[in-house]
């Protein structure tokens, strides 16, 4: 028997359909009322995640540039979500619970150019456990104006450098020379307590000085900053202020009658003056960076901000603002002049005598190798001993250096050696133990084809025995290089 199809009404038909296609119009419109509603004005940004687990100094190179490259894009972006500023409530020109500082003013550039929101954590900065109790305790995320690599920190590129002044009043007629200037034993002198150009003043002879002491109310008693020791030469208290430029320049900045001397090169082993960078946690290289990005980029304000604040700018290569005035540069003083021998210094162990030297030969010793250390201890007595022991001038060490090329610290030095300044010809008991150099032989240097040598790398280190051992002829002529 035939089956016949069940006959559905073709109105059942329809109304299926449109309650299908009504379901789907539905949750359409329901989705896209969500991708499109308003997003709240106070939706917060996604945290950026900061790994603060190891230290700066203990990142790998290739770890440095994975944070930077990360630190770029979050800044390109501007997806720092805040930034908290440790600063102190009352230390105009720098800082002030009133945001008048310039410190405020910067960090609030360089916060709006990360795209965060900036707020500040107030402490006095002279109060004791400054890092402990701001960036250990998590209470904020940088400092504004600290000194250049300074340890406690990890530190930004310098933004500026400045220096210490003398201040005193234009109409008064103390021009000052320096810190031997006779007038300044005859003038009351404000200085602060902890300060470098105090420690030089007394280091001249001057000691008629009235201190401005450390205090913790400063934001309370404005009079209590370091800043007012000017605003006193200003109404007559004093006659000149020995303070921080940036003092200074800040009271002069609002019109005051006053001179402004910097003393950065009046003295050569106080430092006087000062890299400024700002400061984060050590383990935060992620903020550095995004600082130093922001800081690039918002150069010409920071700089205009500085300007406007009177702050004296020291010519400063590496830094961010580089400064007009001149600047004093490395205080490091070279503790010796004479660096010839000094035997009697040396304690009994450090004393090889001929009576040692045998006995290590007898030991076993490398007499090659003791010939080295004799030339590199500058021990002429020495060296006669192991050459008329049968020291072999040109045999070559491992390394293929012969005892008269070994690398010394000093390229020059170690070749000048080879021309007899150090070693006069007379000690070589026969032309053939002479060293080759001093025969004007070219055997000195085997001369392969790939015969290039800075006299940096031969200060430097050991070079490799399939490299070296030549040098152009100009090259030789700079260094004072015997020419073979």
């Amino acid at each position: 028997m035939q089956a016949t199809a069940l006959q559905v009404p073709k109105t059942a038909i329809l109304r299926t359909m449109f309650s299908k296609h009504l379901r789907t119009l539905t949750a359409a419109l329901c989705l896209a009322g969500f991708v499109f509603a308003p997003i709240p004005a106070n939706a917060q940004k996604p945290t950026i995640r900061r790994d603060l687990s190891k230290e700066f100094k203990d990142l790998t190179p290739s770890e440095q540039i994975a944070i930077r490259a990360a630190a770029k894009a979050a800044y390109k972006d501007k997806k720092l979500d805040k930034l908290v500023v440790c600063a102190d409530p009352g230390n105009l020109p720098y800082s002030d619970i009133n945001l008048e500082g310039m410190e405020n003013k910067i960090a609030q550039v360089l916060g709006d150019t990360m795209g965060a929101q900036v707020s500040f954590y107030w402490r006095p900065f002279l109060e004791r456990a400054l890092n402990r109790e701001t960036f250990d305790a998590r209470m904020c995320d940088v400092m504004m104006s600290v000194p250049a690599g300074y340890g406690s920190q990890l530190t930004t590129n310098p933004i500026y450098r400045t220096t210490y002044v003398l201040a005193y009043r234009n109409d008064k007629g103390s021009d000052i020379e320096n810190f031997d200037d006779p007038k300044l034993k005859d003038l009351k002198i404000g200085v602060f307590q902890t300060s470098g150009v105090r420690e030089a003043l007394v280091k001249h002879g001057v000691t008629n000085l009235q201190l401005h002491v450390v205090t913790h109310d400063a934001d309370l008693k404005p009079e209590n900053q370091p800043w007012y020791q000017v605003q006193q030469v200003v109404d007559g208290d004093l006659d000149v202020a020995a303070v921080w430029g940036p003092f200074a320049g800040w009271v002069k900045s609002k019109g005051a009658p006053i001179t402004i001397q910097p003393v950065n090169l009046w003295e050569d082993t106080v430092p006087l003056e000062f890299d400024i960078a700002a400061g984060v946690r050590k383990t935060d290289a992620f903020l550095k960076y995004m600082l130093e990005f922001a800081m690039e980029d918002k150069k010409d304000e920071i700089e205009k901000i500085l300007r406007d604040y009177g702050v004296p700018l020291v010519q400063c290569s590496r830094c961010l603002v580089q400064g007009d005035l001149p600047a004093h540069g490395s205080y490091t003083a070279v503790a010796q002049q004479d660096f010839k021998a000094h035997p009697e210094l040396a304690s009994p162990d450090q004393v090889v005598t001929k009576e040692k030297v045998e006995q290590w030969l007898a030991e076993g010793a490398d007499i090659t190798q003791e010939l080295s250390n004799a030339i590199i201890a500058n021990d002429l007595d020495r060296v006669k001993f192991l050459v008329s022991k049968g020291a072999d001038v040109n045999k070559a060490d491992n390394q293929g250096w012969t005892p008269l090329q070994a690398p010394r610290g000093n390229a020059t030095t170690a070749w000048s050696s080879c021309s007899s300044s150090l070693v006069p010809t007379s000690i070589w008991p026969t032309a053939a133990a002479r060293p080759l150099c001093l025969r004007r032989s070219r055997a000195i240097t085997s001369r392969p084809s790939r015969c290039s040598l800075s006299t940096a790398r031969i200060s430097k280190r050991r070079v490799p025995k399939d490299t070296v051992r030549c040098l152009s002829p100009s090259a030789r002529a700079n260094t004072n290089l015997p020419r073979h």
